[in-house]
């Protein structure tokens, strides 16, 4: 039978186990980098509706870009949106052959 102190412990076990996997997840966000909109290597490859949608966005990275902030944009429909994302998709590529 487990007792009311061996519980109690156990909840400190766990407490210290999850403070310790958060501390570690923070840690590993820093390593990540982000790319501003300027900054983009694909930008070159944009169509001018994109390169117009992207202007609105220029504060923020293009990690954090997602479908539903572009469809958000005026003038930014489904061709705009697939593009981003094909770009995207190409850059990850490029990223992981090199």
């Amino acid at each position: 039978m487990i007792t009311k102190l061996e519980y109690i412990e156990a909840l400190d076990v766990v407490g210290k186990y999850h403070a310790q996997i958060g501390l570690i997840r923070r840690e590993n966000i820093h390593l990540i980098k982000k790319t501003k909109v300027a900054e983009w290597e694909m930008l070159s490859s944009c169509s001018r509706r994109l390169i117009d949608a992207l202007t609105y966005l220029r504060d923020f990275y293009i990690e954090d870009i997602d479908r539903q902030m572009l469809f958000r944009l005026r003038n930014t429909g489904r061709k705009t949106v697939m593009e981003f994302e094909h770009l995207v998709a190409q850059e990850k590529r490029l990223h992981q052959e090199s």
